[in-house]
């Protein structure tokens, strides 16, 4: 009984230094409009019967994949994606969005929900992967038609399926690997003869793609105290 005790104890403790922390990064304005709204959009999914794999505090990055330099899976943050989509100039209904470290396919689900044209990405996990397979077939028996592909491999390799125009990252990888899919992004967005438009979370090595001549940063959101980038988007015009 000692021991549920210390452990419920501990674990409001986590939530609340969490909580703090979050607000002293993004303000309690952020912070209330990004929770009401994950929590709306997290309520749908879960009443469509998906269910996400999210590590545990305790585990450490190398207790969750040994896979090269990919980091630990994170959850996305629904009104992050949401503000982000705000400054692409497409309707839902003409995004293809492929997804490097798609993860248990928080961002595939949230296209699916809001009707893109397709949805696709990339995890290396064996296990999450499955998850997202998972997540994307239970939206579809509930009448989400978005056609949607989940691959296994490594994302250093991935073929950016043809048509596509919104590419998602949440800080997936280490450098090694980010140099090598920014350059596949890159690649693809410079044959594409559509725009394409790269939408980068806590965007670690963004300078892969700032030193692009032909990338252009149309957003950069800080957080509160301008210390850290919590969100950029790029566009690389079509040919």
């Amino acid at each position: 009984m000692a021991k549920l005790k210390n452990n419920f104890i501990d674990s409001i403790g986590t939530k609340y230094k969490n909580i703090s922390a979050h607000i002293n990064r993004t303000g309690l304005g952020s912070f209330l409009k990004t929770k009401i709204y994950d929590h709306y959009i997290g309520f749908r999914f879960k009443m469509a019967g998906i269910h996400y794999y999210i590590p545990a505090a305790h585990e450490t990055v190398s207790s969750v994949t040994q896979f090269n330099d990919k980091f630990k899976t994170l959850p996305s943050s629904f009104y992050s994606v949401k503000e982000a989509l705000t400054l692409i100039l497409l309707p839902h209904h003409a995004i293809s969005l492929y997804d490097f470290g798609c993860g248990s396919g928080w961002v595939l689900n949230y296209g699916m929900l809001l009707g893109f044209r397709q949805v696709a990405g990339i995890e290396i996990d064996k296990a999450v992967m499955e998850n997202a397979t998972y997540n994307c077939n239970m939206l579809k028996r509930k009448g989400y038609p978005t056609p949607y592909t989940i691959e296994l491999g490594d994302a250093a390799t991935a073929t950016i399926p043809e048509g596509t125009n919104v590419i998602y990252l949440y800080n997936p990888f280490g450098l090694e690997t980010m140099e090598k899919v920014s350059a596949n992004i890159i690649s693809y967005a410079l044959k594409s003869a559509a725009d394409v438009y790269i939408i980068y979370c806590l965007p670690t090595y963004q300078q892969f793609f700032e030193k692009e001549e032909s990338c252009e940063k149309i957003y950069e959101r800080f957080y509160k105290y301008k210390t850290l980038v919590e969100l950029s988007v790029f566009k690389i015009a079509g040919s």
